[in-house]
């Protein structure tokens, strides 16, 4: 049986970067664990922007479809009286 990987939500993602970004503050962090936070960092920024990325393409779909749904409105939508 194969498992799911279940997928990052944004707020997931860009919550667990607030938290990686203020341990790598941190005064007493040491180089090496420093270094593996802002590796983890910079996966986490990549994950937002493909996120972020894909949302944007989300919304232009829809607004092409409501565009063109607004283009084929009947002519009898806006009868005179």
């Amino acid at each position: 049986m194969s498992e799911q990987k279940k997928e990052t939500t944004f707020d997931e993602a860009y919550g667990e970067l607030e938290k990686t970004v203020n341990a790598l503050e941190a005064p007493d962090v040491r180089f090496e664990e420093s270094m593996a936070l802002y590796e983890r960092a910079c996966e986490l920024v990549v994950c937002c922007r493909r996120i972020l990325s894909d949302a944007k393409v989300r919304m232009t779909d829809i607004n092409e479809r409501v565009k063109k749904l607004n283009a084929a409105a009947s002519p009898f939508d806006e009868i005179e009286e």
